[in-house]
């Protein structure tokens, strides 16, 4: 698998490290590169990402720069 970056409720994660450890397996991937937040929801609605996936965020989405440029999460490609 490659690099595994993905979105959460405007969260950027950089989850490549914790994809060979994931219970689910490579479903994780099918956020990779794209607002995951409605497949996590989907898996795991119990659970809070922000504090669960701290030490794996990156940064905070920039929406404002998105809509600047047309994007959005759903057309992200990192």
């Amino acid at each position: 698998t490659g690099d595994c970056w993905i979105v959460i409720k405007g969260i950027v994660y950089d989850m490549t490290s914790y994809v060979k450890k994931h219970p689910g397996g490579i479903v994780i991937m099918e956020g990779a590169g794209k607002d995951g937040t409605a497949l996590y929801n989907k898996h795991h609605p119990w659970v809070n990402a922000a504090f669960v996936l701290k030490g794996m965020a990156v940064g905070k989405l920039d929406e404002r720069a998105m809509a600047r440029d047309g994007l959005t999460s759903n057309t992200l490609s990192f």
